[in-house]
């Protein structure tokens, strides 16, 4: 007898749909990396079936150079059935020829795919079935022979995105992805709170502005955001403070400044009052002579 030889089939139309439902028209899936991490990948037959997609696409002919084998149909009229049974017909060919006994990873949730299944389980061939829980179809949960493999699981592991750095290609996979978006979204945050913070202390009006903008520029961590509204916090309960302490020295001035008015408006009356005193004779012997002046010259104008 040959050494036995494992069995990979893959729906791709059926695992690409889902794809791109759970991230969009962007979302690849690495089935390379899912033969190297997830099955026997030294020893087995790769077979890939799916919907010719556009002459530009360069996915299947990159999928030939990495050992599968590929079969393609038109993306219209009956092209999904065509797909279903070239797996099955390929699949059950190759069971039936095999001397031995292995492993059949199945990569669809139809349950086209059953007749398939069912020759392997007879063949007493072990059945991953890999799919996605909202492509699965629930007839399958129901035979326990099977062993229900959810590539949901996986998916961050496996699931890429071909990202344009400086005009090269470089795959990020899903998890790498939502690390990288969830550090972007805190870097905004950040940013936009210490430019919000910023903004504030530039509208005080007793503070040094410059000190408190030079602590908001110094903080570069985004663990370190709450320390932006403490800084915001000192710096308008400074100018608070600052402001009440210009209030009140206003206040003391204009209080000091009637002051100084009523003191020099009495220290005048006072002035008045000690020349009148020191004048006093001088002043009723001159009202004398003005009255006299005043009693003549009427005395005068009678004659």
């Amino acid at each position: 007898m040959g050494k036995f030889m494992d069995l990979l089939l893959i729906d791709n139309s059926n695992i690409f749909i889902e794809v791109k439902n759970l991230v969009g028209q962007d979302g690849r899936f690495d089935y390379d990396k899912f033969v190297r991490n997830y099955t026997n990948f030294k020893n087995q037959k790769k077979i890939l079936v799916g919907s010719t997609p556009p002459k530009s696409d360069g996915f299947w002919s990159t999928m030939k150079s990495k050992g599968f084998d590929v079969y393609t149909y038109e993306r219209k009229l009956n092209g999904e059935k065509a797909v279903d049974s070239k797996i099955i017909a390929k699949g059950v060919s190759f069971i039936v020829q095999q001397n031995q006994s292995a492993t059949v990873n199945l990569l669809s949730g139809d349950f086209d795919m059953f007749p398939l299944i069912e020759e392997a389980l007879e063949k007493n061939w072990r059945v991953n079935l890999w799919s996605w829980k909202d492509s699965l179809s629930n007839e399958y949960l129901d035979i326990k022979e099977i062993a229900i493999k959810y590539l949901d699981d996986v998916a961050e592991d496996l699931i890429y995105f071909n990202r344009d750095i400086d005009g090269y290609y470089e795959k990020e996979y899903l998890k790498e992805r939502e690390i990288r978006l969830a550090r972007e979204k805190q870097e905004r945050e950040f940013n936009q709170t210490k430019q919000g913070a910023k903004n504030q202390i530039s509208g005080l009006c007793y503070v040094d502005k410059n000190i408190y903008l030079e602590r908001i520029d110094k903080l570069v961590d985004f663990e370190r955001i709450s320390e932006i509204k403490k800084i915001v916090s000192v710096a308008q309960s400074e100018d608070l403070k600052l402001k009440n302490e210009a209030i009140e020295k206003e206040a003391e001035q204009r209080r000091q400044k009637e002051e100084q008015k009523k003191l020099e408006k009495e220290a005048k009356k006072q002035k008045i009052k000690e020349f009148i005193e020191e004048n006093q004779g001088r002043i009723v012997a001159g009202v004398v002579t003005f009255a006299g002046f005043i009693a003549y010259t009427i005395k005068k104008n009678k004659k």
